[in-house]
């Protein structure tokens, strides 16, 4: 199936039908609708998924994107969803872990909503690939915070990126270590729904326990809705 979204003005068309492939989902489009590029930025979005938020960025008029994931069936599907919205050569495609695929390269922009769930101890969402796109471990910052860690070596002098940061997880130990690192602004906030297959007895318990260490924030608890907010950060100089 064919879904048809508009962001940022841009008219984008993103094939959702794989169910091995995380789709569009409510933090997914705060992020595409959050992000600035310039005409003729290189672009590094880390964790394509569908590839929704390359394509817009090559649609805002970036020089060159790079969209790595480590999955085959999302790298397959953004380059789906690539031609399928007209872009020939923009946008290139490559599998690895994180910033393995882009070695000695560096960016104007990255962008990545990397997973951010934290997860009771062997719970699966949906299926194994699915969970390998949204497993954040157990507080839900373990991906996050290797990401922060290791994104300066890739961008450009004056360079920014773009990550949610969301209120379901250990959010404080990622401000604390974005704090460190470099300067940051939120550009846009929304509440989004925790999604996970199974509101079991473990995952209340896990979730509770969350809370009662202070890492959790959820607005309505019955809804299981946290604030998302959507981070621009720059190298301290």
């Amino acid at each position: 199936m064919i879904q048809q979204f508009e962001i940022q003005g841009k008219k984008i068309k993103i094939e959702t039908s794989d169910a091995n492939v995380f789709n569009p989902h409510p933090i997914t489009l705060l992020l595409a609708n959050a992000i600035e590029i310039k005409p003729g930025d290189t672009v590094l979005e880390v964790g394509s998924g569908s590839g929704l938020i390359s394509i817009v960025a090559a649609k805002l008029g970036a020089k060159q994107v790079v969209s790595t994931d480590i999955a085959e069936p999302a790298r397959k599907m953004t380059r789906f969803n690539a031609d399928l919205n007209g872009l020939d050569g923009q946008l290139k495609v490559v599998g690895g872990d994180l910033f393995k695929p882009v070695k000695n390269q560096k960016f104007d922009v990255i962008v990545s909503n990397p997973p951010c769930m934290p997860f009771p101890e062997g719970n699966i969402y949906l299926n194994e690939g699915m969970s390998l796109a949204v497993n954040g471990g157990e507080d839900g910052t373990i991906v996050m915070a290797r990401l922060i860690k290791e994104a300066n070596k890739y961008l450009e002098k004056n360079g920014c990126i773009y990550i949610p940061i969301a209120k379901w997880g250990n959010w404080k130990r990622i401000i604390s270590q974005i704090q460190h690192s470099f300067n940051s602004k939120t550009v846009l906030k929304g509440f989004v729904k925790y999604y996970l297959a199974e509101y079991d007895e473990n995952f209340n318990r896990h979730i509770n326990s969350l809370e009662r260490l202070g890492i959790v924030k959820f607005s309505d608890k019955k809804e299981l809705r946290a604030e998302i907010l959507i981070q621009k950060i720059k190298p301290n100089i």
